[in-house]
C-alpha cells in the first residue's frame, strides 16, 4: 500500500524540519524539496517547501540561503 500523496507530502516537509545538520548531510532533503517546489501539483504548498528548505539552512548555520527561501516562503503564502 502506498501512502497518500497528502501523507507523503507532509512526511517529507516534517524529515526537513527536523533535520540534524551534526548528524548528516542535507544534500538529499534539499534535492527532495527542491524537486518537490518543481512539481507542479504542489503548487499551492510552496510557502511550506520554501520555509522548510529555509529552516535546513538556518540548521546549517547558511543564513543567506536562510533568508532567501523565508522571503519565497513569505511571498508565496501571500499569492494564496
Amino acid at each position: 500500500m502506498n501512502p497518500s500523496y497528502e501523507m507523503a507530502f507532509n512526511a517529507a516537509i516534517n524529515k526537513a524540519i527536523c533535520f540534524n545538520a551534526t548528524a548528516g548531510n542535507s544534500q538529499d532533503i534539499k534535492k527532495l524539496l527542491n524537486k518537490m517546489a518543481r512539481d507542479p501539483k504542489n503548487k499551492e504548498y510552496l510557502d511550506q517547501i520554501y520555509y522548510a528548505l529555509a529552516e535546513v539552512c538556518m540548521k546549517e548555520r547558511d543564513t543567506t540561503c536562510a533568508i532567501d527561501n523565508y522571503k519565497l516562503s513569505a511571498m508565496k503564502k501571500r499569492i494564496k
